[in-house]
């Protein structure tokens, strides 16, 4: 008998579930693409009604189990598709390596988001994350495209940590692509990740949300790029 495909719930745009959505696709693994269009539907009905030990999204609902919390999603759904080289559990080091690329890539996710969110003059805020000494966002990206010099994945082969870092790769380049300019192998590394098969396939699915942000949410956003 077969199992109905898991849940996956997150607001209407790409966010913090892109990687998610593009990962379940990789991995084969059937899911129905709940999406939250008014802020209501989340925070007055499911939040209270669905009994998540830590109420958050995006979440997966999958024969009973109610998982939340990104870094946990990312590791359930190549377990979930049997494709945990994705995850390096079969290597100590791998999985090691892995994770420290993965946490890196989420100090280099905040440092966009205070970006894109910003209060004040957003193209200074830009030339100054992207060209200022003391900039993290800047010292990050840099990191990354020295590891990515001599090879094609942040660790041996491809990982979660390619994907989280690609959906980063991607948000800058469709926000300003002439900055990667100077990430030479940043930008080789989000050209290499688009050819992937499964890859081209999610992003012409109807699982591919192209919307980055809520309108109103963030100070940049590519909404008038998409209505």
């Amino acid at each position: 008998m077969a199992t109905a495909p898991l849940i996956l719930g997150y607001w209407a745009i790409r966010g913090r579930a892109g990687v998610l959505r593009n990962l379940l696709d990789y991995c084969a693994v059937p899911y129905e693409n709940l999406v939250y269009e008014e802020k209501e539907e989340w925070f007055k009905v499911d939040k209270e009604q669905l009994d998540f030990k830590y109420p958050n999204i995006p979440y997966i609902i999958d024969n009973g189990k109610m998982i939340t919390e990104t870094l946990a999603l990312l590791h359930y759904i190549p377990i979930k598709g049997e494709k945990r080289d994705l995850l390096g559990l079969d290597h100590e080091e791998r999985h090691s390596d892995i994770l420290e690329s993965l946490g890196v890539g989420m100090d280099l996710r905040y440092e966009v988001r205070k970006l894109v969110a910003t209060k004040g003059d957003f193209e200074t805020e830009k030339e100054t994350f992207f060209t200022a000494d003391k900039s993290k966002g800047r010292s990050k990206l840099h990191q990354f495209d020295r590891v990515l010099k001599d090879r094609d994945w942040l660790v041996k082969d491809i990982s979660i940590a390619d994907f989280y870092l690609f959906e980063i790769v991607d948000l800058i380049h469709e926000m300003d692509s002439a900055r990667l300019t100077n990430l030479p192998h940043l930008l080789s590394f989000r050209n290499r990740f688009l050819e992937l098969p499964q890859v081209k396939a999610h992003r012409s699915s109807d699982n591919f949300i192209q919307l980055w942000f809520r309108p109103g949410a963030t100070t940049w956003n590519n909404a008038d790029k998409i209505w």
